[in-house]
């Protein structure tokens, strides 16, 4: 019998027999056959016992299997099966769109039950299955798509939602750009519909750092579509623009029409003036009074003047309620009240924006939210900020690079640069990325670099009683080609078991630079050797908002510290008075 079934290569299983009792010991149950599926590839490829004809989406005709077809779609199971004329002469014909060319995955998952997903074509499988009412590839679809979404591809996947009407995944979509809006606000929104980007903007979790970054989104839609005045000035109203730079405002007044006459739109592509003037002058109002700017609220809602933040003037007292018709209070600011009115009718009797509560910008003129650059402590977020730089060294080399920058306190670690030429010194050199600058250096450390083991121990030295590294210079560049300044340093002292190089105060904040380079050899008369490893800059470094990040987002490492220590402050003072009512007990 064995040998009449072993030429069968077609037999796909074994039947698994019942576990049971021979006497007294178990039965050997082994189970065959799990890919039972996928032998019957070879008929739909030669059209072998096909019993039906479906034309697809793209017009061609194709030989199939009723079974296979009415087994994994409802769809085909009610028309195959059905008195209709389909069911009688088993031919059907597609009629959806397959804008994405699923109809060959999907034929190839019918007769497999296996299936690939991509971000590129998971909306697209999700939308055919849909059609064709085939839960099982839907569910695998919603589980990738779920799955892979981030704030890197939140977008794309957000295009492909609205094209393919997945609403559901659309919503998902739409939550995390907003939550992520300071690193989306960057990325392409081509062929993204505008109520899909209102959605955005007026989202109730929408994280905005500054409201350039709402500004540029915004921009950006604009310039690259084609849009009506009112859809153009519906969209500049979700920026609340009193909370832009003087700077940033005056240039939208007076260069909005010329770089739309410059990119042949033939119409005003930035905000309207009319907003742009309401908001010029709340600011002042703001900057004189601060006491009356409104507080801070969630991070999203249309804008200043042109948002809901309360009246233009915030206080009834002097501007009142009487400044969306245009009157004023007369107050001894009665003549601000007026214009602010006027502005306020013009603007189409809009209120006023508070500021987000999601700012984590420098404070600038007097009011938050219109700041490029927040400036963060380098040596509170070093572990963070030392993976976004670059290092580059001169002459010979030993050990790894990346020890330099390496904040673990690794034994293992080391890293020196030699040149025998005592004239031309050798250097390390420490690149930020372009969207930092460092803005101030107080002094660096950093840990003796040698090889330990090869060059210390054998010659009973310590690493805690190793020589001063003296002769060294620090310079510093603003980037690029650009030359190095030099900086008033004192020689490399040792505290413990690192170096410390101070930075004269004088030259602290004298320049802003990206490159740091530290010298050695100028006055060697010898081999010139530089070793150094875990180093550390401390300072401020100012990080830019409107510019894609680079490798770890620093500004949030800075902001969940901050959240850290003064949520241990709070805990600290909870602390101390449950102690106080412990001792009055």
């Amino acid at each position: 019998m064995l040998s009449a079934l072993a030429p069968n290569n077609r037999l796909l299983s074994l039947a698994a027999s019942e576990e049971a009792q021979v006497k007294g010991r178990h039965a050997r149950v082994k189970r065959y056959g799990a890919k039972f599926a996928t032998g019957f590839l070879e008929f739909y490829k030669r059209s072998e016992m096909a019993d039906c004809t479906v034309v697809g989406p793209d017009g061609c005709e194709y030989r199939l299997h009723r079974l296979l077809l009415a087994y994994h779609s409802e769809y085909f199971r009610r028309l195959l099966s059905s008195e209709f004329k389909e069911g009688q002469a088993r031919h059907a014909i597609l009629k959806f769109e397959d804008t994405g060319n699923t109809w060959p995955i999907l034929l190839e998952y019918f007769y497999t039950e296996e299936i690939t997903l991509t971000d590129s074509n998971v909306l697209a499988l999700f939308a055919a299955s849909r059609e064709l009412m085939i839960p099982a590839i839907q569910d695998y679809c919603a589980d990738f798509a779920q799955s892979s979404l981030d704030s890197s591809n939140a977008i794309q996947f957000l295009s492909q939602a609205v094209q393919y009407n997945c609403d559901q995944f659309r919503s998902s979509c739409v939550t995390l750009v907003a939550q992520s809006f300071n690193t989306c606000c960057f990325q392409s929104t081509d062929g993204l519909p505008v109520e899909v980007i209102l959605e955005i903007l007026e989202h109730p979790q929408l994280y905005v750092q500054t409201e350039e970054q709402v500004l540029l989104f915004v921009e950006n839609y604009v310039r690259r579509h084609k849009l009506d005045a009112d859809t153009i000035r519906t969209l500049y109203s979700t920026v609340r623009l009193p909370f832009l730079s003087n700077e940033r405002l005056a240039s939208l007044v007076f260069c909005g029409e010329a770089d739309a006459a410059a990119a042949g739109g033939g119409s005003v592509m930035g905000p309207p003036k009319d907003l742009l003037l309401a908001a010029l002058a709340q600011r002042l109002y703001w900057l004189d009074h601060p006491e009356r700017l409104p507080p801070a609220t969630g991070g999203s809602g249309a804008n200043a003047v042109g948002g809901s933040g309360g009246t233009l003037g915030s206080d009834s007292s002097e501007c009142g309620t009487d400044m969306s018709r245009g009157g004023a209070s007369g107050s001894s600011n009665g003549g601000v009240g007026r214009l602010l009115g006027n502005l306020a009718v013009l603007a189409g009797g809009r209120m006023a924006a508070a500021p987000r509560k999601t700012y984590c910008c420098s404070v600038e003129y007097g009011l938050p939210g219109g700041s490029e650059y927040v400036s963060v402590p380098m040596e509170a977020v070093w572990d963070d900020l030392a993976t976004n730089l670059t290092v580059r060294v001169s002459g010979e080399t030993e050990g790894d690079p990346d020890s330099i920058l390496n904040t673990l306190d690794d034994p293992t670690s080391w890293f020196n640069v030699t040149g025998d030429d005592p004239s031309r010194p050798v250097w390390l050199e420490v690149v930020f990325p372009p969207h930092m600058r460092v803005v101030e250096l107080t002094k660096y450390t950093f840990s003796h670099g040698m090889n330990m083991s090869a060059h210390m121990f054998p010659y009973g030295i310590s690493d805690s009683s190793w020589f001063q590294m003296k002769g060294m210079s620090t310079q510093v560049s603003p980037g690029g080609e650009e030359p190095f300044t030099q900086l008033r340093t004192q020689d490399s002292c040792q505290q413990h078991t690192e170096f410390v190089v101070t930075v004269d105060p004088g030259c602290s904040t004298q320049v802003v630079w990206r490159r740091l380079r530290i010298v050695a050899g100028e006055e060697s008369s010898q081999q010139v050797r530089l070793s150094i490893r875990r180093l550390k800059l401390f300072g401020r470094v100012e990080v830019s908002l409107l510019r894609e990040p680079e490798g770890r987002d620093v500004v949030a490492a800075w902001r969940r510290r901050k959240e850290a220590v003064s949520s241990g402050r709070q805990f600290t003072m909870l602390r101390g008075m449950s102690a106080k009512r412990l001792d009055k007990c």
